[in-house]
């Protein structure tokens, strides 16, 4: 099957008042680029319409694709009651992450932001990052010591180490090694396979797909470790026993404004979303930063001296990383270019106009931090590396919405502070003892799935500073 036009077809759309979709192909629209390549489709949008929301076809689902801050705040945030999060692409992802804060709806939702709000303040994330920084700095070692050999793709190290600082920060030093090396191992196997079904949400439920079996061996694995730690966890609070000091702790004893507490059914959704959301977001640009650094030797000089001015050789503290400021732009301006989560869907219950587009009830509106965060009518030169746009001064007046890589409105990411404040560490403690050097003719290239990922990893070598 041949497309009618190349995807990359430099022509303008028609000029009407709703915006013209992207030439697709017969029956199936746009599914192939999604499933093959979403983000040359991104981009081509980008240089197309980036200024229009653009309703497309993928299968049997018409989705309209938004393009502008604008947009994403009057879905978002304006008409936020609008546009529910629904099934569609969410359906895989429930299948492990159940009932999650990231998935719920409605009052549910609400209830659960209610709860879990109180636990993200800035007394509870200073003592979370004194629960990382042992951590870090043991994981850094440990790094060392692998690469001591030669090559390594850093993409499943970082992947590693931000596993075990969440693991940390969850379950304080309580969970057993094997338990969280097995948890780590089952979420890994079960997100690869609810990756490749992203795009697949319209499949009956009855069509058994490639991958299954791993898919609902992963999801047990996972019931149980997490069943078992949540029922000793309780016993031992009600026995008044040794606290673990991570979030777990602060997850028993929440209660809503009615006196009662979080199920053990929702504790395991909420420790899962927390611990996949944690440590995926700050691995995955922790790798492409590495890459990005190397890229730019000159913003990597610049970190670094920072690093040494507010830290020197001793341990980092909470308070220092309000003084890192450079180092936090440069993770900001990795996000901006390769957001872990490049794609947030919704779905309208009600009829709609959204810039100037007529959006009918029950569609599927797709907000890409991707696109928006390469969009030449939002940015300054949008594919270039600078993270001084990150500065207060270049700051001012941006849209606040043009920067979205944890969400916007009241369903923005509620880690999203712990999430930089742990990058901050591993970018800080890591670049005081190595500089990662990419392996000469390793191919670079994203790759999104259910995030984006470096489809072929990231070899490098670790020269030690």
């Amino acid at each position: 099957m041949h497309p009618s036009t190349s995807i990359d077809d430099p022509g303008p759309f028609p000029s009407r008042r709703a915006p013209a979709a992207l030439r697709e192909y017969p029956l199936l629209g746009v599914l192939p680029h999604l499933v093959g390549d979403p983000l040359r489709l991104l981009d081509a949008v980008a240089g197309k319409a980036p200024t229009r929301v653009v309703p497309l076809k993928a299968g049997p689902v018409r989705f309209y694709l938004l393009t502008r801050p604008e947009h994403v705040e009057h879905v978002f945030v304006s008409h936020v009651r609008n546009y529910e999060k629904g099934q569609m692409f969410w359906k895989p992802a429930r299948r492990l992450g159940g009932d999650g804060l990231p998935l719920s709806e409605g009052d549910l939702w609400l209830r659960q932001r209610r709860l879990l709000q109180p636990l993200f303040t800035p007394k509870h994330l200073a003592g979370l990052v004194e629960l990382m920084i042992p951590v870090i700095a043991e994981e850094v070692e440990a790094l060392g010591r692998a690469a001591a050999d030669g090559p390594i793709d850093i993409a499943p190290e970082m992947v590693r180490i931000a596993q075990r600082v969440v693991g940390r920060a969850l379950f304080g030093a309580q969970m057993p090694a094997a338990d969280a090396e097995a948890l780590r191992a089952a979420v890994g196997v079960a997100h690869g396979v609810i990756a490749s079904r992203m795009f697949l949400f319209f499949v009956p439920d009855w069509v058994y797909l490639p991958g299954e079996s791993a898919l609902r061996r992963a999801i047990g694995q996972v019931d149980e470790i997490l069943h078992r730690f949540i029922r000793q966890q309780r016993a031992a609070a009600a026995a008044a026993a040794r606290r673990s000091g991570g979030l777990l702790d602060l997850l028993l004893g929440a209660r809503d404004e009615h006196g009662e507490g979080i199920s053990d059914r929702l504790l395991r959704d909420e420790i899962l979303s927390m611990f996949f959301a944690g440590s995926e977001t700050v691995a995955l640009t922790m790798t492409w930063l590495w890459h990005l650094l190397e890229e730019h030797p000159e913003v990597d000089l610049r970190m670094r001296a920072e690093i040494d001015e507010v830290l020197g050789t001793r341990t980092p503290r909470f308070e220092d990383l309000a003084r890192l400021t450079c180092t936090r732009a440069v993770i900001q301006e990795t996000m901006r270019l390769y957001p872990p989560g490049w794609i947030l869907p919704r779905f309208s219950v009600k009829d709609d106009v959204v810039g100037g587009c007529r959006i009918p009830a029950r569609s599927a509106i797709v907000a890409s931090p991707y696109l928006l965060h390469r969009n030449p009518t939002v940015w300054d030169r949008p594919k270039a590396f600078e993270p001084e746009r990150f500065t207060p001064e270049r700051s001012e007046g941006r849209h606040r919405h043009a920067f979205i890589p944890f969400g916007a409105g009241p369903r923005v990411c509620i880690g999203n502070h712990l999430a930089i404040a742990e990058a901050q560490l591993i970018t800080a403690l890591l670049a005081r003892r190595f500089r990662p050097r990419r392996v000469p003719g390793h191919p670079v290239e994203a790759a999104a799935g259910a995030t984006l990922a470096p489809r072929h990893g990231l070899r490098v070598r670790l020269e030690s500073v």
